[in-house]
């Protein structure tokens, strides 16, 4: 399947949007709520937190979900996917983040995407992390305004290094489900090492 610049630039476009809609800091505490502070989304502490996604349930409320590296802030560091959300239209945040996704890699599970489906249910997609020759997408469903998710169904069988980046899945009117991948090859090269063996150009796939 080839798709059109144009649409590319599109859901770029889109991406870029969505994450400038929620202000992101990093703080000690819980957020505050306070005259200046009211709309901010405060995050726990943590050596990174990155890769979000929104999206509003039925009900009103905004669920926020982000990758939260908990043991270092590179790459291959542990991380897992937790949420926070809002029942005032953002003015005020949850204070403790609710695990999601728990970190079932060697590495980590980041790079969130959030979608709400034609079906009316939720689609979560993300990448498990076990090696920089082994990086997949994995999806879940939720149909009630993600309270629970089904069982993680791997999305691309072949063995290899895949990166989904975060907010990035479409839904055509057709109700087909696009994911564009990036592969980056690995060398058969002896010994093997993370430095002569990962090729960081990648081959866009869909």
């Amino acid at each position: 399947m080839i798709m059109s610049t144009t649409m590319i630039i599109r859901t770029t476009t889109l991406a870029l949007s969505l994450a400038l809609l929620l202000p992101l800091a990093v703080h000690r505490s819980a957020p505050a709520r306070g005259p200046g502070r009211a709309g901010h989304l405060i995050l726990q502490r943590q050596p990174r937190n990155s890769r979000g996604r929104s999206s509003t349930l039925k009900s009103g409320r905004i669920l926020f979900l982000y990758t939260q590296f908990y043991g270092g802030g590179a790459d291959e560091s542990p991380a897992r996917i937790v949420s926070v959300w809002s029942d005032d239209a953002g003015q005020n945040w949850s204070h403790e983040p609710r695990v999601v996704v728990e970190n079932t890699g060697h590495q980590n599970v980041m790079s969130v995407s959030l979608l709400r489906l034609r079906s009316g249910g939720s689609g979560l997609f993300y990448l498990i992390k076990n090696s920089l020759h082994d990086c997949r997408p994995w999806m879940q469903l939720s149909t009630d305004e993600a309270e629970t998710w089904s069982a993680p169904n791997l999305m691309v069988e072949a063995p290899g290094y895949f990166v989904l980046n975060n907010d990035r899945v479409i839904q055509l009117s057709t109700g087909r489900l696009i994911a564009p991948v990036g592969f980056h090859r690995g060398a058969a090269v002896r010994p093997r090492t993370a430095s002569n063996s990962f090729d960081p150009r990648a081959i866009a796939f869909w």
